[in-house]
């Protein structure tokens, strides 16, 4: 296994890589187990208004992603495209520390956390199109492993959330989370350099009247993502208040809780990203 992962350095940026995902998982879960009782504690919202505030700024991010993914894959700067993404994140974060009001709150957090959508999604294409362009034959591992980062950040940023919360209160907190996404945003500038695109012909092909919503090979999966990550959310929303509320536990369970699960999807994230080439799911 460690030469496997050691033969994935061929990928060029793959350290910075694997860097700025570790740092995203952390950003987000520095913070989002934390939101709910934020909202509900410190603002005065109830469930159903966070629930409403969730909603639209989650809408947001998905009306963007979806105008710039198209773009992205027809000649953008994905450097510059992951950029704006962290400052956005960044500025989406320190409004927590300026806005109380609700709508006001909201607007500014529908803006920036849609402009923000995009990050991760672009650092993943980029790193797609660099492993196509490398000599590696496990791109699909090398995939795996780093969305398997996303969870290792997980494990790790519940728990720093738990100690700034403790220490410096949400101020701190969202202040951490905003210093992280700048970080992000400094060593991308810094680091990773300005490809040119290579339109590959079957996205031209696409682009040329095929939908690809036409697939099922398409929809099915669209289809079980939805469901999915509509669960999660569910989950990120409701689990920390339950702990809080019915099980009257502390901020500090809170995290535990997020950060045990988190520690259990990695190694069957890598795992099953490794039996990928054996187990081939489309003929």
């Amino acid at each position: 296994m460690y030469k496997r992962f050691k033969k994935l350095f061929v990928i060029k940026g793959y350290r910075l890589f694997i860097i700025c995902i570790l740092l995203v998982g952390v950003g987000i879960s520095i913070t989002q187990p934390y939101l709910s009782l934020y909202a509900t504690e410190k603002l005065g919202m109830s469930t159903s208004a966070f629930g409403v505030f969730m909603a639209v700024s989650s809408l947001s991010g998905v009306f963007i992603n979806s105008i710039i993914a198209k773009r992205s894959d027809s000649g953008l700067d994905r450097r510059w495209l992951i950029i704006v993404a962290m400052l956005s994140s960044a500025l989406g974060y320190a409004s927590y520390l300026v806005f109380d009001s609700f709508m006001i709150l909201l607007l500014f957090i529908a803006f920036f956390t849609g402009l923000g959508a995009p990050a991760m999604p672009q650092i993943y294409a980029y790193a797609q199109e660099s492993a196509n362009e490398s000599q590696t034959s496990d791109k699909t591992f090398a995939m795996s492993a780093l969305r398997s980062l996303v969870s290792l950040g997980f494990l790790i940023g519940p728990l720093a959330g738990t100690l700034i919360l403790g220490l410096l209160g949400y101020k701190g907190l969202f202040i951490g989370t905003s210093a992280i996404y700048l970080i992000i945003a400094t060593l991308v500038y810094l680091f990773l350099p300005t490809r040119k695109l290579v339109q590959r012909q079957d996205r031209k092909r696409m682009s040329m009247g095929n939908s690809p919503f036409r697939s099922r090979q398409i929809m099915q999966p669209l289809i079980a993502f939805i469901f999915l990550f509509g669960v999660h959310a569910m989950h990120g929303i409701n689990t920390p208040l339950f702990i809080i509320n019915e099980l009257h536990g502390t901020h500090t369970d809170v995290g535990l809780v997020v950060s045990i699960s988190a520690g259990l999807e990695i190694p069957i994230m890598l795992i099953l990203g490794s039996w990928v080439k054996k187990y081939q799911t489309i003929p």
